[in-house]
Order: C-alpha cells, then structure tokens, then sequence
C-alpha cells in the first residue's frame, strides 16, 4: 500500500479501536447486548492478530 510501517500501525490501531467501540455502542442499545461485547471482543483479537502480521 506504499505505507511506512508506523502509519500502517497507527491506522491499524485506529481501525481496530473503531470497530470495538462502534460494537460497544451498539451493545449499549441491544437487548443483546453480552452477544455484541463478545462480538466486539472477538473483533479485537482478529484485529490484533492481523496487525502482528
């Protein structure tokens, strides 16, 4: 993507807090809400491993 490897990290990290936190806020308004945290959680990791690529 001709990006250096701290801006890719830093994006990364930003899209991944993202992502958790729009989880979050659904999981704040859902009757389902353990559902959505686990979802958020589960999105975290996958994020996480990816970035360790």
């Amino acid at each position: 993507m001709g990006l250096g490897r701290r801006t890719a990290e830093t994006r990364i990290d930003m899209l991944r807090d993202r992502v958790v936190a729009a989880f979050e806020a659904q999981a704040a308004d859902s009757a389902d809400s353990e559902i959505a945290r686990a979802i958020a959680c589960q999105s975290k990791k996958r994020i996480d491993k990816l970035a360790m690529v």
